[in-house]
This record gives structure tokens, sequence and C-alpha cells, in this order.
């Protein structure tokens, strides 16, 4: 391989990693809103979306306090998830590929939503360092770490279903743009019915000092099975704008860089 023809490969390899990038991007500014008032509602901090606008003086800005951490961990986390399911998908069932894939980009998400949820939950506006420093200063490093077996099998599970169930979903359809809509809305729609409770569980676990088995007793015995539920509707209502268009984000992109 003489040098152009090197730099060239290694500057194809490169872009192979932007379709899940820009897929990322994307998901974060649609979705983080929707987020951010979910997990208040996930804690039981407010009893609904209203009154989580009215403590932000229903400013949008407001509501996208911490979005820096999402920003910097989900498009990296989907530039490298979505890149390997590709590349496994040449020789696999998308089903095995994204099971591969995401037995390893589990490992460091983990600890990066634990602090977003934390970050979110402490309501102020300390500078990300200073929180930082604060939440190893109350917590050692156990907040690292804290429900780890909870949010590392909702997110394996997570990515596996949706990768999963996307991949073979796209291998049936046409290669049309409404399909991409469609397909993204239907699997972010049934990973998050199948999953909710785990979000549930790993928010409330992550924000306090209790063992995992009274996190979730307690939470069942003041709220019940649909206590667990909680905000579901706001994921609902944000994964038709976030799941089309970062599933056709991606799509283009991936079809141009292919091209």
């Amino acid at each position: 391989m003489d040098y152009f023809s090197e730099k060239k490969y290694i500057f194809s390899s490169i872009l192979t990693f932007l379709p899940g990038l820009c897929q990322g991007i994307t998901r974060v500014f649609i979705s983080y809103p929707f987020d951010y008032v979910r997990v208040y509602l996930q804690k039981g901090t407010y009893p609904n979306a209203i009154s989580v606008g009215k403590a932000n003086n229903y400013k949008i800005a407001n509501l996208y306090r911490g979005v820096k951490f999402p920003l910097f961990i989900i498009p990296i986390d989907r530039a490298i998830s979505l890149k390997f399911y590709e590349d496994f998908n040449k020789k696999y069932n998308p089903f095995i590929s994204s099971i591969i894939v995401s037995l390893f980009t589990c490992i460091y998400s983990v600890p990066l939503q634990s602090i977003n949820t934390n970050y979110i939950l402490d309501n102020s506006n300390k500078k990300c360092t200073t929180f930082i420093q604060d939440l190893v200063l109350k917590y050692k490093t156990n907040f690292l770490f804290k429900s780890y077996f909870v949010e590392y099998c909702r997110l394996f599970l997570g990515s596996a279903i949706f990768m999963g169930l996307y991949g073979n979903l796209r291998n049936i359809t046409p290669n049309e743009k409404k399909y991409y809509i469609i397909n993204g809305i239907v699997t972010s729609l049934v990973c998050w019915s199948i999953l909710y409770p785990l979000d549930t569980i790993r928010v409330l676990h992550q924000s306090n000092d209790k063992k995992l088995f009274y996190t979730i007793y307690d939470k069942f015995k003041m709220d019940g099975i649909k206590g667990f539920y909680k905000g579901i509707s706001l994921v609902y209502i944000r994964t038709i704008p976030s799941a089309s268009i970062g599933t056709l984000v991606y799509e283009i992109v991936r079809n141009y860089i292919s091209e």
C-alpha cells in the first residue's frame, strides 16, 4: 500500500465513526429537556411535568442544565458502538452484533450516567469540576459504580434490543427515508416500554444512600408498580422527534459515506 492509499484508508476508517457521532448529537439536543423532566418525576421530587417547568421558570434553557455530560458521553458512545456494530453486521445477525458491542460499550457508560443523574438532581449552578469534586467527597469513589449492576443490565439490554431490532427491521424494509423514521420510532418505543422500570430504579439508586433492595422496596411500597413507570409518557412523546430525526441523520450520513 503506497503513501496516498494508506492515508485514504485511514481517513475512510475515521469517517465510519461519523454517522453514530451525528446521530448522538442530534438525539441529545432533542431528548435532553424531556429526560431532564423525567429524572425528577422518577425521583418523585415533583408530581408532574408542569411542576418541573414551573420550578425552572418555564425556560427551555434551564432544562438543558447539565447537557454537557450527555453531549460528551452519548455522541462518542454512539460513534464507537454503531461503527463496530455495522462492522459485525457484515458477518453476523444484527442481534448477535448488538450483543457483542453492548457487552463492552456499557462498561464505561455507567459511571458517566451516574454523574449526569446526580448533577440534574443537585439542582445547583456549580461548575462541573466543582460538582464532581463534591460528589467524590460525599460518596468517595462509590458514586461512579453505584447501581452499576442495574444500569449495566439496562444499558446492555437496551443497546442489544435497539440495535438488534433496528438492524433486522432495516434488513426487511426498503432503503427509503420513511422507513428509517418508522423503524427508529418503533424500535425506541419497544425498548423503553420494556426497560423503563430499570431506568427508574437506576435513577433512584444512584441518587440515595440506600441499598438496591430497599430502593426498590421503598418505591414499590410508596407508589406500587405504576411508580416505576412514572414519566414514561414524556419518553413516548420525545421518542417521535428524537428517534425519527436521529435515525434519519444516521442513515443519511452512513449512506453518503458508503457511496
